[in-house]
């Protein structure tokens, strides 16, 4: 079977992914539980993600433009050794590339003995992941309680 460019470097950045988080676990120590949720809403909303291995730690980015609120998706992003998630918009084509650089992430970073968050979502405020809601909000998708 023969791949496409984009499958190859698909590939090719999940496999680089999993290798510098295996690194960064294999030497590092775990960082505090975030216990704000606006901190990790301002660290979402300025692209970058704190780390479940180390403080320096950083998960991709995904595309979250929009037209509508039908090509947003809801995915959860691990944000602390102790599990918990934060519920991000993105656009819904790149819902596999997330699950492959999230599994990537959550099988690096092992659990710490901490109690797990509640689930964060992009506008500060946290709660059960079952209520969160996405909505295209000016051509970028983003979640909130």
């Amino acid at each position: 079977m023969q791949l496409s460019d984009s499958s190859r470097m698909r590939r090719v950045f999940v496999l680089a992914l999993v290798t510098v988080t295996l690194i960064a676990c294999s030497a590092s120590t775990f960082p505090e539980p975030a216990g704000d949720a606006g901190v990790a809403a301002d660290a979402a909303s300025e692209g970058g993600f704190p780390g479940a291995c180390t403080e320096a730690g950083s998960f991709p980015a995904f595309p979250k433009g929009c037209g509508s609120t039908a090509n947003c998706i809801i995915k959860l992003h691990q944000i602390d050794c102790c599990g918990t998630m934060m519920a991000l918009g993105i656009n819904h084509g790149e819902f596999a590339a997330f699950d492959a650089a999230e599994t990537a992430w959550e099988t690096a970073c092992p659990k710490c003995k901490c109690p797990v968050g509640l689930t964060q979502a992009e506008d500060g405020k946290a709660g059960a992941t079952v209520d969160v809601k996405v909505s295209c909000d000016n051509g970028t998708c983003k979640t909130a309680f």
